[in-house]
């Protein structure tokens, strides 16, 4: 709760401390980067797999419906557990690895609830919009957009509950994590965790939109064609490290908060 009562320029200091040292991190832990990028890289080329197999034989079914998929999610939580881990220090590859391994099957059960509150939100938006679309006048309108609105909301602050669910099942187990969705919602949108995450998410959008579609007068078809790759993998590799850094800073950010609750309640006014 102390963060909630810090001043803006007090806020600010706290998140770009928290960015800095995340960026710090993952600098430091370079080779366990490098090692996280090429697992981001074979999970690209599974979706991509999943998205283009055709399914003809029944191996190619069982693999484009069962198999595939599942990697993909396995893959998914291993990374983010991996991301989490990555800025530790003092602790080289193969232990992060072994740390991911065992936290990723945490992180998928943690998810599962935060997934199904968010479907039935999302739910209730839809029948809430058929039932306005149904009426006739400005207000009907007014009150559609709204909802339209209010489910973009949910969607875009999804990420940064997951994040903070994530971040308690790692440091305290599944069955923490899944309380954290309604237990620990005035950390989860505290000003300095929004600040970290706006920015942080805003840079990375930009970037990767820059990269991705920002098309250069080519003349050479072929110079395009290779232009065109390296500003996919650039823009694909701006959202990872992106999504790393965003990782790593509310990891950061968080642990000052339990270090601040920590000495508060260790306090003569506490004792």
């Amino acid at each position: 709760m102390s963060d909630l009562i810090v001043g803006q320029p007090g806020r600010m200091r706290l998140a770009l401390a928290a960015v800095t040292e995340a960026v710090r991190r993952l600098v430091f832990n370079w080779k366990t980067l490098l090692l996280a990028y090429l697992l981001y890289g074979l999970l690209l080329g599974l979706i991509y797999f999943f998205v283009t197999t055709r399914e003809a034989t029944m191996i190619q079914v069982l693999l484009g419906i069962v198999v595939l998929p599942i990697l993909v999610i396995v893959l998914f939580f291993f990374l983010q557990a991996l991301g989490l881990h990555l800025p530790r220090l003092g602790a080289g590859p193969l232990i992060k690895l072994r740390l991911a391994l065992a936290d990723s099957l945490r992180l998928l059960l943690a998810t599962i609830p935060l997934a199904l509150v968010v479907w039935l939100i999302l739910g209730g938006f839809d029948r809430l919009g058929e039932w306005f679309a149904g009426g006739d006048g400005d207000g009907s309108s007014r009150l559609s957009g709204v909802i339209d609105r209010a489910q973009s909301i949910v969607i875009l602050i999804l990420p940064l509950c997951a994040i903070h669910i994530w971040i308690v099942t790692v440091r305290r187990g599944a069955v923490a994590g899944i309380r954290s969705i309604w237990k620990d919602l005035p950390r989860i949108f505290a000003p300095v965790g929004i600040v970290i995450y706006a920015v942080i998410a805003g840079l990375t959008t930009l970037l990767a939109w820059i990269c991705l579609f920002n098309r250069p007068p080519v003349d050479q078809e072929w110079i395009e064609l290779y232009l065109f790759g390296a500003r996919v993998v650039l823009g694909l590799t701006i959202i990872f490290f992106g999504w790393l850094l965003l990782l790593g800073s509310i990891w950061e950010h968080t642990a000052q908060l339990d270090l601040r609750e920590v000495d508060q309640a260790g306090s003569p006014d506490h004792s």
